[in-house]
């Protein structure tokens, strides 16, 4: 029987990717097969279907640092199981990172004794120096760390496509990556905390190719406050956040802040959505804008869409949104 080669090998895999049994399986065909399998399954490891035994997963992680790595963990405190080297570099693979799964797996590692903060940073720090010398990630997950920092190894971090990040995160963190990134297409915040960051705003505004945006989970813990009570007041109402009886942000002068950022942007963003109403004109300057889903949390008058603008729009997504401003938008396309 001829033997495939890599090339045809790879567009089997790549068709069997979302099948984990089955491309894990591919593994014990024979050396082909299995030198074209491996970089697939470690593309996304910490996929939930792909994790079985996290412990085991983090060791394989582990085997490939240095000894000097390993030594200076040691002398912290740590103790290693028994592991070889690996076959593969299969941290070369991996190009999708959660880092809040990882600081989920090293804190509930065995050898982390008593959930100690030390150790789980110098852990965690030994890890992304090991990112930093063997991959490229282009994809990030990163929310509210509390253990691990990403100073200092931001190189593996330099060709992201998409980034997923929250409120809670330090805006350090994310003004590191906006000195090191500009190559960002698709960018998820999630705003589920009254908390200003301006690290997104200097993120987004460091971008040269961002065309997916959304500003997702415009809501707050505390559901039991007097309705428009204000919340949120510093510095003679320079931050100031409004919460209508839910629980819900009805109005931020950081949402303004965010909106502006996007106008940096104008030239290359197709696709946005938000969960406020717009406070700024903004929107007037997005005119390459392709998709806009606009979800607000109550009903308001919405004077920035009167009139607006939008001739590339083919998917309009809305609610609380009046008729007649509806209608405006539509025919200010080019029939698409």
């Amino acid at each position: 029987m001829e033997k495939l080669n890599k090339d045809i090998i790879l567009l089997i895999l790549e068709e069997l990717q979302d099948d984990y049994k089955t491309i894990r399986s591919c593994l014990l065909v024979n050396k082909d097969w299995c030198e074209t399998t491996i970089p697939i399954l470690w593309k996304n490891p910490t996929r939930k279907d792909h994790i079985n035994n996290e412990k085991s997963f983090l060791q394989v992680i582990l085997s490939h640092l240095s000894e000097k790595s390993r030594n200076n963990l040691k002398k912290q405190g740590f103790e290693f199981f028994e592991d070889q080297r690996p076959l593969y570099n299969y941290i070369s693979f991996w190009r999708h990172l959660d880092l809040n799964f990882l600081e989920c797996i090293i804190t509930n590692h065995p050898n982390i004794k008593y959930n100690h903060s030390d150790i789980i940073y110098k852990v965690g720090n030994e890890i992304l120096n090991l990112f930093n010398m063997n991959t490229k990630f282009i994809s990030l997950s990163i929310q509210n760390l509390d253990r691990i920092h990403i100073t200092g190894t931001e190189s593996c971090f330099s060709e992201l496509k998409y980034c997923s990040c929250d409120v809670k995160i330090n805006s350090n963190v994310l003004e590191s990556l906006a000195i090191t990134n500009t190559s960002i297409k698709k960018l998820i915040f999630e705003i589920n905390h009254l908390k200003n960051n301006p690290g997104i705003i200097r993120l987004i505004e460091a971008q040269k190719s961002l065309k997916k945006v959304n500003f997702g989970n415009i809501f707050v813990e505390n559901r039991h406050e007097t309705y428009f009570s204000i919340i949120r007041a510093q510095e003679e109402l320079k931050d100031l956040a409004v919460l209508d009886r839910n629980g819900f942000i009805i109005y931020d002068t950081y949402f303004k802040t965010l909106e502006e950022s996007l106008i940096k942007c104008a030239d290359t963003i197709q696709y946005l959505k938000i969960r406020w109403i717009p406070i700024t004109n903004y929107l007037s300057y997005l005119i390459n804008l392709v998709s806009l889903k606009i979800q607000p949390t109550h009903k308001a008058h919405f004077k920035h869409l009167e009139n607006l603008f939008l001739p590339h729009l083919k998917c309009l997504k809305t609610r609380y949104i009046s008729s007649k401003i509806l209608a405006s938008l539509i025919e200010n396309t080019k029939g698409q």
